[in-house]
């Protein structure tokens, strides 16, 4: 069955060291591999399933949750992997797999808070498809603004989400446990202060979902009492502020930059975000530091003209010795 770690990912990475390859300079991302248009429908499909079971989820019907899981599955079945080449079939057959092992898990599910769980797994193998088949990437940021553009009250709002983040990512990435925890109530209050009375009906309701997952997540963090459990639940928690990120922005905070580790969770990768391109990674710590094989500059919103810059914005990565 599943592995509560998830993530989709793979392909080279950076260990550090002299001879190391420097992160690339951020740009905007680029699909992995090429599809076919019958592919691409067919992936598509499997998307539109899976949006199918969040309004499930987020309706709370275990029913319901069990039928779409198994809607998912049969979305999954219809892709055929034959007209899947090269490295692109080898890509597809693990998230396959990974996203079978959810759906199967998810038809069963007894309790709600059974199906929350593996919801959030089954939505970080899709941004794995998202991320290396370059489906649908932007869709969920692009739900939270496709309506109205959110006031800049409630992006300057955000930013006391944002730092206990990068304070929580920090500790990780030094091995830190203690802390990562400590940043766990620091997130709590933020979310519960975010006032979202500035929105449109139809923003405020996005967000109150988008809420309710970070709610999820945080509760995960609370039980993690390991590093490896910990990062699990932190590699979905760096999945909503990334969405957060692209939809909202945290006003001005200065640079976003999102990076991701092939190597995370045995080589299924995952994102994280920082405030600087200086590779710190979080998911291997101090024994492979600067281990990233993407390095992207998502928001530049700085602090107001003619105040110090948050990072020089070179790359300054280096190996751990």
């Amino acid at each position: 069955m599943m592995t509560p770690e998830g993530g989709g990912g793979g392909g080279g990475h950076d260990h550090g060291g002299p001879d190391a390859k420097k992160p690339e300079k951020p740009n905007a991302s680029t699909p992995a591999v090429t599809l076919s248009d019958v592919t691409r429908s067919q992936l598509e499909a499997v998307l539109e399933a899976f949006k199918s079971l969040t309004e499930s989820v987020e309706n709370a019907v275990l029913q319901d949750i069990r039928q779409s899981f198994g809607e998912l599955g049969v979305a999954l079945k219809l892709v055929d992997q034959a007209q899947i080449n090269g490295h692109a079939a080898m890509i597809w057959q693990e998230l396959a797999m990974l996203l079978s092992n959810d759906t199967v898990e998810g038809s069963e599910v007894t309790r709600l808070s059974e199906a929350d769980r593996v919801y959030l797994i089954t939505k970080r193998h899709l941004q794995g498809l998202r991320d290396q088949f370059g489906i649908g990437h932007a869709e969920h940021a692009n739900q939270i603004t496709a309506s109205h553009e959110a006031p800049e009250p409630f992006r300057t709002s955000l930013a006391g989400f944002w730092q206990p983040y990068v304070r929580m990512q920090s500790g990780l990435s030094a091995n830190n446990l203690a802390k990562a925890q400590k940043e766990i109530a620091a997130l709590s209050a933020a979310l519960a202060t975010i006032d979202a009375s500035v929105l449109n009906e139809e923003s405020a309701d996005t967000w109150a979902r988008e809420a309710r997952n970070v709610a999820t997540i945080l509760t995960q963090l609370e039980r993690a009492k390991d590093l490896v459990t910990f990062r699990a639940a932190f590699a979905l928690l760096s999945d909503e502020v990334a969405v957060l990120a692209r939809g909202y922005g945290f006003g001005d905070v200065g640079r976003v930059y999102e990076l991701h580790c092939p190597m995370a969770f045995d080589g299924r990768g995952a994102i994280w975000l920082q405030p600087s391109d200086e590779v710190r990674n979080p998911y291997v710590g101090e024994s492979m530091l600067t281990c990233a094989d993407r390095v992207e500059l998502i928001s530049a919103r700085g602090p107001p003209q003619g105040a110090p810059a948050s990072d020089s914005g070179e790359h300054k990565g280096h190996a751990h010795e």
